[in-house]
């Protein structure tokens, strides 16, 4: 479950369109490997530069430049101590990614 390589953040930054809010599950299906909720957050966190959260920490958002943030502008980093969220509710049980399984 650990993603701590260029691999997963490709997919996640050229995958994903940029300053768009994403729910924890499309960006679980946007990798090519399986993965949990915990360890992605985990991954985001030790990247802020490339990702933010809202304030209710439910949605996220892929960063490739700071300065032409407009609708996830004012969200913070990744808190990768959070619980993560998947669907609404708490999720420990691990998430499969999406295509190349």
């Amino acid at each position: 479950a650990a993603l701590d390589n260029d691999y997963t953040l490709a997919a996640l930054m050229k995958g994903l369109r940029p300053d768009t809010p994403y729910s924890m599950q499309e960006l679980l299906a946007a990798l090519p490997q399986q993965t949990t909720a915990r360890a992605l957050l985990k991954f985001m966190g030790l990247h802020p530069q490339h990702f933010r959260q809202d304030l209710k920490g439910r949605a996220f958002c892929i960063c490739r430049d700071p300065d032409q943030l407009r609708e996830c502008k004012d969200w913070k980093r990744v808190n990768p101590y959070q619980k993560p969220m998947v669907a609404g509710k708490s999720e420990n049980i691990p998430q499969q990614g999406g295509a190349g399984e």
